[in-house]
C-alpha cells in the first residue's frame, strides 16, 4: 500500500461513571463534581465479581468483512495485539506474528475502542448501532470482564448507519463516561447512570474522537473530509454544547481552527495541561493541509505546523524530506501544510502520522521524526507497517469517502 502525497485502573471500571453532558438542563439525578477517590483494596475485591464474556456466534460476511478492513476507523494496539474498528462497528483482532485478522468473537457491534492512562481496554459493545442495550467490556489477560451495562432509548430509527447515535466511550473522574448525540451518561454503579441532555444535537462524522478534560469539558472532533467538520465543547455541568474556532489568517478556509474546512482527525488529553486537549487536523484534497492545535477552554494555539512546497504538475515537493522541515506554529499564511490524519499518546508524549512522517511530539517541540513509509505490508486485507519502533501505522480509505484522499494513515502506539 503506497502513501504518496499527490496520489491523495486495576478495575476503575467497577466504581463507573456518572453520566453528564446536557441539554435543556434535564438531569436524571444530583450531579456530584467533585473529585472521586477510589480504594485500590476495595476495587481488588471486587475484580472478581465481574462476570466474564461469554463468545458469540458471530458470522461476518465477505464485503463486510472487506469493508472493516479498509475503511477503518480506529486503531489500538494491547495485549500483543493489533485491534481495528471498522466504520460499521466490526472490531478486528489483527496477531501480527501470524498475518491473520480475526473479527471480536464477544460482540456483534463495537461503537468504540478505549485505552486510559492506566493502559486498561475497554470497548463499548452491543447488538447493533441503533441497540437499546449496551454493555462495557473490560480486557483480563485472555478474557474480557462486563464490567458495565447500559440500557437507554433510542431516538427513531435512522435511515442511513452513519447517524447512529453512540458516539463513544472515555473516562471522568475515574469512572466510565458514554457520550451519544443527545446526551451525556456518566456511571454511578455496575447499571445505574446519570444522564444529562445536550442543549445542542451534534452531528456525526467519519470519525468522532473526543477527549475529557479534568475541569470537565469533553471536547469532540468532527470529521467531514472536504466539508470541513471542526472542534465541539461539551460542557458537563449543563450540557452546553458550542463549536469552538479561531479565525486569525484566511479568507474563505480561515486558520488555525474553522468549522467550515477543518475536518478533525484526532482528540487527545494535553499530557502537559489536564485541561486542555490537543487536537489534529487532516485533509488531502489534492494537496494537503492541516495541524495540531491546543484548546483550553476558548483559547486555540496552534501547536504542530510543517510547512511544504509542491508542484502539482511535476509533483516536486520541498522539502523532499519532511524531517529537515522545521515546526512553524505561528506561520499560518501559507496554506499547504502537513495533514495529520492520526494522533495517540503515550501518557508522556504524542505522537502522530502526517501524509509525509511520523512525529513524536512532547514538550512543545518534536522530539523524533521518520519518514512515512512508501509501501505497507498487506496483512490479511489490512495494510500496515512496523518500520517505526514504538508505533504501528494502518492504512484506511475512510478519508477517501469524503476527499480525493486515497489511503491515509492512523497510528497505534504501543505502550
Amino acid at each position: 500500500m503506497n502513501f504518496i502525497l499527490s496520489s491523495k485502573t486495576s478495575c476503575l471500571a467497577l466504581l463507573l461513571l456518572t453520566l453528564l453532558s446536557g441539554g435543556c438542563s434535564q438531569v436524571s439525578s444530583q450531579r456530584n463534581n467533585s473529585p472521586e477517590k477510589s480504594d485500590p483494596a476495595v476495587q481488588n475485591s471486587r475484580a472478581d465479581q465481574f462476570k466474564k464474556a461469554e463468545k458469540q456466534s458471530i458470522k461476518v460476511s465477505a464485503e463486510a468483512l472487506k469493508n472493516a478492513k479498509e475503511r477503518i476507523a480506529e486503531s489500538v494496539f494491547h495485549s500483543n495485539f493489533l485491534w481495528t474498528l471498522g466504520q460499521h462497528g466490526i472490531l478486528l483482532r489483527v496477531d501480527l506474528e501470524k498475518k491473520k485478522a480475526a473479527p471480536f468473537e464477544f460482540a456483534r457491534y463495537v461503537a468504540d475502542l478505549y485505552i486510559n492512562e492506566k493502559n486498561e481496554f475497554f470497548v463499548l459493545a452491543g447488538e447493533r448501532a441503533d441497540a437499546a442495550d449496551w454493555r462495557i467490556l473490560k480486557k483480563n489477560g485472555d478474557d474480557w470482564l462486563e464490567v458495565a451495562s447500559l440500557k437507554r432509548n433510542p431516538a427513531q430509527k435512522r435511515e442511513n448507519d452513519a447517524e447512529r447515535e453512540i458516539i463513544g466511550l472515555a473516562e471522568y473522574q475515574n469512572r466510565l463516561l458514554v457520550l451519544t448525540e443527545t446526551e451525556v451518561y456518566r456511571q454511578k454503579t455496575e447499571s445505574e447512570w446519570q444522564i444529562v441532555k445536550l442543549q445542542n444535537k451534534g452531528r456525526f462524522g467519519l470519525q468522532t474522537p473526543f477527549a475529557v478534560t479534568d475541569n470537565g469539558f469533553i471536547y469532540v472532533g468532527i470529521n467531514h473530509g472536504e466539508f470541513g467538520g471542526g472542534l465541539w465543547r461539551i460542557d458537563l455541568t449543563d450540557g452546553s454544547l458550542i463549536n469552538i474556532e479561531k479565525k486569525t489568517v484566511g479568507k474563505i478556509c480561515f486558520r488555525p481552527l474553522y468549522t467550515g474546512c477543518d475536518p478533525v482527525t484526532s482528540v487527545v488529553k494535553d499530557a502537559e495541561n489536564p485541561n486542555s486537549v490537543l487536537a489534529s487536523i487532516g485533509l488531502r484534497h489534492f494537496s494537503e493541509q492541516g495541524r495540531v492545535v491546543r484548546v483550553s477552554a476558548d483559547d486555540v494555539s496552534v501547536a504542530f505546523n510543517k510547512i511544504y512546497k509542491s508542484d502539482l504538475e511535476s509533483d516536486k515537493i520541498e522539502p523532499a524530506n519532511p524531517c529537515e522541515g522545521k515546526n512553524e506554529p505561528d506561520n499560518l499564511e501559507n496554506f499547504t501544510s502537513e495533514g495529520v490524519f492520526g494522533m495517540q499518546s503515550d501518557g508522556r508524549s504524542v505522537w502522530l502520522v502526517t501524509g509525509r512522517a511520523i512525529y513524536k511530539f512532547g514538550a512543545g517541540s518534536i522530539e523524533t521524526c521518520a519518514k512515512l513509509p512508501d509501501k505497507f505490508e498487506n496483512v490479511d486485507g489490512i495494510g500496515i507497517s512496523e518500520k517505526v519502533a514504538g508505533v504501528i501505522l494502518v492504512g484506511t480509505d475512510i478519508n477517501w469517502a469524503k476527499s480525493l484522499s486515497g489511503m491515509t494513515p492512523l497510528i497505534a502506539v504501543k505502550r
